[in-house]
C-alpha cells in the first residue's frame, strides 16, 4: 500500500480474513480488474501516493488540533479525489465502483479553496494562512501592518490637497505617535478641524480624527490580523469537524482501492 490508511486496512484485513466466498470473490475481482490494466494501475498508484490520511485529520480537526498546513494538505487531497476515482471508472469489479461514487466531499474542498493560502505559515503567528480576499477587514490590516508607509504617505498627500499646503506633512514621534506638521508660514491655512498636538520651533504639529484612527490602526494592525485569522482559521476548522463523517466514510473508501491495488500490483 501506498497510502496510512490503506496500510492499517491490509493489517486489518490480515488479522481478520473473509469467511465468506461471495465477498472474497468480490475482493478478488477488484485485484484482477486493476491486474490487467498495469497501466491504470501505475497511474492510480501514483495518485495515491500523494493521498493525506484523511480519517487522521479530520480527527485532529474534531479535537481543535488542526494546523494549518494539515488543514492544505487535506485541501490537496480532496481536491485529487474527483481525478483518483476517474482512474476507477469501467473497471470490471463491484467494490471499486463503489468507492468511485463516494462522495468526494466537493463542497468542503471548495470552501477550503477559496479560504486558504496556497501554501499557508505553519501556524498562524508566522504569516498568512487565511487567503486574500476572504475578509477585507483582515486584508486591511495585513496591508497596514506590512506598508504603514504607503498608508501615511496617501494620507499626507489628501491633507495636502484638502488644505493647499504643499509643505505639509506627516511625522511620527515616540512620545506624540504620528501628527501633521505645518510650518509657521502656512499657519492661516490650518484648517478649523486640527487640533494642536505639539509646538516646535519653527512648526506646529496637529492632529484630526483621521490622523488618529489611522496611527490606531497601524499600531495595532498586527495584533488585529492575528485575532482575525486567528477567528476566520477556527471557524474553517469547525467546518472541517462537522464533516468528519463524511470524510471518515471518504477516507475508507480510499484506504480499500489502496489495499487492492496493493494486492494487484504484487
Amino acid at each position: 500500500t501506498v497510502t496510512a490508511p490503506g496500510g492499517r486496512l491490509l493489517r486489518d484485513w490480515l488479522r481478520r480474513p473473509l469467511r465468506e466466498l461471495p465477498e472474497i470473490g468480490e475482493r478478488h475481482d477488484g485485484v484482477a480488474a486493476l491486474a490487467a490494466e498495469p497501466a491504470t494501475l501505475a497511474r492510480l498508484r501514483g495518485a495515491l501516493a500523494s493521498i493525506s490520511d484523511l480519517e487522521r485529520l479530520a480527527t485532529r480537526a474534531v479535537v481543535g488540533a488542526l494546523h494549518p498546513r494539515e488543514a492544505a494538505s487535506l485541501r490537496d487531497t480532496l481536491v485529487a479525489v474527483p481525478e483518483l476515482f476517474a482512474e476507477l471508472a469501467g473497471l470490471a469489479s463491484r467494490l471499486l465502483a463503489t468507492a468511485a461514487a463516494c462522495d468526494p466531499v466537493a463542497d468542503l474542498a471548495a470552501t477550503l479553496l477559496a479560504s486558504l493560502e496556497a501554501e499557508p505559515a505553519g501556524s498562524l503567528d508566522d504569516g498568512k494562512v487565511i487567503a486574500a480576499g476572504v475578509d477585507p477587514e483582515l486584508d486591511q490590516y495585513r496591508s497596514l501592518a506590512a506598508d504603514a508607509k504607503r498608508h501615511i504617505l496617501e494620507l499626507e498627500e489628501r491633507e495636502r490637497k484638502r488644505t493647499g499646503i504643499s509643505s505639509l506633512k506627516v511625522r511620527y514621534n515616540r512620545v506624540f505617535g504620528y501628527s501633521i506638521e505645518i510650518t509657521r508660514a502656512n499657519q492661516a491655512a490650518v484648517p478649523a478641524d486640527y487640533v494642536r498636538r505639539q509646538t516646535l520651533a519653527n512648526a506646529e504639529r496637529y492632529v484630526t480624527p483621521e490622523v488618529q484612527e489611522l496611527e490606531d490602526r497601524i499600531l495595532h494592525a498586527e495584533d488585529r490580523r492575528l485575532a482575525i485569522e486567528k477567528r476566520l482559521y477556527a471557524e474553517l476548522v469547525a467546518r472541517i469537524a462537522t464533516n468528519a463523517s463524511r470524510l471518515q466514510r471518504l477516507g475508507q473508501a480510499i484506504a480499500g482501492v489502496d489495499a487492492l491495488a496493493g494486492f494487484a500490483e504484487v
